[in-house]
């Protein structure tokens, strides 16, 4: 059976509604995956409060008792934790978005032409942020330099070296979104909600490059973290200094986790829904000038 139509509204013509409907009337909406992610993040945090640094309903101590002693908030936030998977539907989401933008866009006047252009760079882009998400080819770049010139990330010089190779790495990484942007993107500065969610993004992804890149210098990452475990969480959070690390502590992966991982989730959020709110402005063009008056008509 072929599909219920949808009226204005978005609700179905005919039938039930579904649990979609009622939760997305008229489609995924930018203001629905910005909703969707600051929701998990608020749970998230809530857990890490509750759990991790309170112990609300003796839960840390429960877990304790059997031997789990990696607390919530690392699991939640680690390498390939369900934070970052969602980063990775969200940037696959932007990538397939700026897809269907490229294909819907026609070239009819210079503002649709540079919109086509910026999001077909954005979507390559969108795709070289997943691939740098999910397989950390960062990390294996300065495992191998740091091998190559025989020095670790205790060292000075190993941190100075990892520093350099993330700036070089991070700068060609930015270079795509960035001249998309400056090249093209300003033509869509009319579009106020586009252009509100893609400063949010840049934003986002921008401190969280400049913290990893900058996370060896004076040690701050570790100071910062010992902000967020003496003041944030009031100093109760059960400390735990991996034994599989050489050089990162506690302190460290609370900033490297915990707070690098909700900003990029954030910039991840705020790309998907720049691409959702051009694709309505695609689509009110669309509509608009479905509602012309052709030829010969009255």
């Amino acid at each position: 059976m072929g599909k219920h139509p949808r009226n204005v509204s978005g609700q179905r013509a005919g039938g039930p509604l579904t649990l979609r409907d009622r939760l997305f009337p008229g489609g995924l909406l930018p203001e629905h995956v910005m909703a969707l992610v600051l929701l998990y993040l608020l749970m998230t945090w809530g857990v890490f409060f509750l759990i991790d640094a309170f112990d609300v309903f003796g839960v840390r101590a429960f877990m304790h008792e059997r031997g789990i002693t990696d607390p919530f908030w690392f699991h939640l936030f680690r390498q390939a934790s369900l934070t970052e998977v969602l980063q990775w539907v969200a940037l696959g989401g932007t990538a397939f978005a700026a897809g269907i933008i490229r294909g819907r866009a026609g070239l009819n006047g210079e503002g649709v032409s540079a919109g086509r252009a910026f999001w077909t760079l954005m979507g390559i882009a969108a795709l070289l942020m997943l691939i740098e998400d999910a397989g950390d080819p960062r990390h294996r770049l300065t495992d191998y330099v740091t091998t190559f010139t025989g020095h670790t990330r205790v060292e000075e010089i190993g941190r100075q070296l990892v520093t350099y190779m993330e700036v070089v790495y991070f700068s060609l990484l930015a270079a795509i979104p960035l001249y998309a942007f400056f090249r093209y993107g300003l033509a869509l500065r009319r579009h106020r909600k586009v252009m509100a969610y893609l400063l949010a993004g840049f934003a986002a992804y921008g401190a969280a490059s400049i913290f990893s890149v900058t996370s060896y210098m004076n040690d701050w990452y570790i100071k910062a973290g010992g902000f967020v475990h003496r003041v944030l969480a009031a100093g109760q959070l059960y400390r735990v200094d991996w034994p599989y690390t050489e050089y990162h502590v506690h302190e460290f992966w609370l900033m490297d986790l915990l707070v690098e991982e909700t900003i990029e989730l954030l910039g991840a959020g705020a790309l998907l829904a720049a691409a959702l709110s051009y694709l309505q402005v695609l689509e009110a063009r669309r509509f608009k000038a479905g509602r012309r008056p052709g030829p010969g008509s009255g």
